[in-house]
């Protein structure tokens, strides 16, 4: 693919990683603009942290929104400065040349890169891009599973849970058939590090996609420059910010794992102030000021420490980056008693699912 151009478009942390491992691949040939819908977004800290690392050579960081560049990652409170530790410093992120508010791709045959198969903007902008001579969907979690069944099935790509308006219905479909066709013409790859589950595969063989398996190469190459020192770390669930399980129930989570030694605690990124304070006022727990994904901090945990998580996709990433390193992952299901009266049973089973991926990696 050294002949083309590729362009991808991406919305979250785990898709801004997918993109960079699969130009790290060779995937996306030799030159690849990465255009990020929002660089203000919770994208912003992974973003600068990547940067500080440093991207591949050959990658170029387009702004889709016209704003001066995210500043650094501050503390989520000034009572929380002495206590929280950020994992590595952080550049300031400068604006690429040839930034603009609205990226035009070029106009000769490209590689089309998708983020989020389900975004709408994402969809219209593929239907609008006639010209791509390929096209790639990266991860976005459990919805890489979603987005090949709905495509096998000849379903709309909506975003499971979601209602949407009959207009943006037909969109989703037409992306569908866009795909499909794509598909049928050897033409859509896949590249995602989630496992190949039996009815995945059953799929991706209606489907006739290419599809790509990887372990995080790239950032599992990367050095870090400074580790974590506790022994004991917690991810993070955004379980409770979006109201699911009961926040008091999760801070008792919380606070039973920090008893018997120190604990760094990793905020999701909606975690509400709130339940924030009360994990941050536990004498034992420190919680980490960098909001970057759990992929790119945890990438150089020492041997020997124990990283907790209620169901995630990052049980399956941080796996696949930190296998044979000597890293305990633990994962803990979710107490019936802990979800809310508003959550359904069938959201419940979706959002558990990862437990049930993660035992078929070990």
């Amino acid at each position: 693919m050294t002949y083309w151009r590729a362009v991808a478009y991406v919305e979250s942390p785990l898709q801004l990683l997918s993109a960079i491992e699969a130009y790290g691949y060779g995937l996306l040939g030799t030159e690849t603009d990465l255009v990020i819908r929002d660089p203000h977004s919770t994208i912003a800290p992974t973003l600068l942290a990547l940067k500080a690392i440093g991207l591949p050579a050959g990658l170029k960081v387009h702004m889709s929104k016209d704003s001066a560049p995210p500043a650094e990652a501050q503390d989520a409170s000034s009572a929380r400065k002495k206590k929280t530790r950020p994992i590595e410093q952080r550049r300031s992120l400068s604006r690429s040349r040839g930034s603009s508010s609205t990226y035009t791709p070029p106009s000769h045959k490209y590689l089309h890169v998708m983020g989020d198969p389900f975004s709408g903007q994402q969809q219209s902008g593929l239907l609008r891009h006639s010209n791509a001579h390929e096209i790639v969907i990266l991860d976005d979690g459990l919805n890489t599973y979603a987005a090949i069944e709905a495509l096998a099935a000849q379903k709309p790509l909506i975003r499971p849970g979601q209602t949407l308006s009959p207009a943006r219905k037909v969109l989703g479909l037409a992306t569908t058939r866009a795909l499909r066709n794509a598909a049928f013409a050897g033409q859509l790859t896949i590249f995602t590090a989630m496992p190949a589950t039996e009815r995945m595969l059953q799929h991706l063989d209606v489907l006739d996609a290419n599809v790509v398996f990887h372990e995080f190469p790239w950032i599992s190459a990367q050095p870090t420059s400074q580790a974590i020192e506790e022994d004991r770390v917690i991810v993070g669930s955004g379980f409770a910010a979006d109201e699911l399980i009961d926040p008091d129930r999760y801070v008792e989570w919380v606070e039973d794992l920090a008893q018997d030694t120190t604990v760094r605690y990793l905020p999701h990124r909606r975690t509400p102030p709130s339940v924030l304070d009360q994990i941050d006022a536990i004498d034992t727990v420190t919680v980490t000021a960098d909001n970057a994904s759990v992929e790119v901090l945890l990438r150089g945990v020492r041997r020997g420490t124990e990283i907790h998580l209620l169901p995630t996709t990052a049980l399956i990433t941080l796996s696949s980056i930190l296998r044979g390193r000597g890293v305990s992952i633990i994962p803990h299901a979710v107490p019936e008693d802990w979800w809310t009266d508003g959550t359904p049973d069938s959201l419940r089973e979706f959002l558990s699912r990862p437990l049930e991926l993660f035992e078929s990696t070990i």
